[in-house]
């Protein structure tokens, strides 16, 4: 009755102004967003994709799936391996169970694969294989570890020399190389699972 009187009633006033004030600071936080990653977005479109991961650091708050999304892509594209991994990893965490299949692909990629799918890996399957560089290294074909294990399926230097000598492979070899590293891994991990008769989980647990 109040309204339809031309009046607004104290309570109805600050409502009405408190609704008005957060659909304002909503249009003005989706703006910025908006602005924001059409920031970010440029550096990606650029290639500059050192720039891009800083200022999309320091616009966490503002970036949205899309972007992130995007972000990971184009880390995939240029071989940021290591890092659209770590992207991928805190989406697929926060779409549980609801994951998108682009998101699954993107948490447990095939990267190297044509050096990979080449690969003899006896009675190991494919799926294993992978596994274990995802694990290991993330990916990262330069990672050291504290303890000294080297590449993608990080290689102890001793363990390294020990199967490059059993596969009759000249040194001095990179272990830093993805597919010096990979070839070596493999043959690794494939003698290790046939000494434990093709125990995949013990063959796993002995690998380094």
């Amino acid at each position: 009755s109040a309204v339809l009187l031309g009046k607004r009633p104290e309570i109805i006033r600050i409502a009405a102004e408190s609704s008005e004030n957060l659909l304002l600071e909503k249009t003005l936080i989706q703006k910025i967003g908006n602005d924001q990653e059409r920031y970010v977005d440029g550096f990606l479109r650029f290639g500059l994709i050192d720039r891009a991961l800083v200022e999309l650091e320091k616009r966490q708050e503002y970036m949205t799936d899309w972007i992130l999304r995007r972000t990971i892509k184009k880390l995939e594209q240029t071989e940021f391996f290591r890092t659209s991994l770590n992207f991928s990893v805190k989406l697929f965490r926060k779409y549980i169970p609801d994951i998108e299949i682009g998101d699954f692909y993107s948490t447990f990629p095939q990267n190297y694969y044509d050096l990979i799918k080449n690969i003899d890996l006896g009675k190991v399957p494919l799926s294993v294989f992978y596994a274990l560089v995802r694990e290991e290294s993330y990916f990262d074909s330069k990672i050291v570890s504290h303890a000294g294990a080297i590449g993608l399926t990080q290689l102890m230097p001793a363990t390294a020399a020990d199967e490059a000598r059993r596969m009759k492979i000249e040194t001095p070899y990179d272990l830093n190389d993805p597919a010096t590293n990979l070839l070596i891994g493999s043959h690794h991990l494939t003698r290790v699972a046939q000494r434990l008769d093709q125990n995949i989980t013990k063959a796993l647990l002995a690998y380094n």
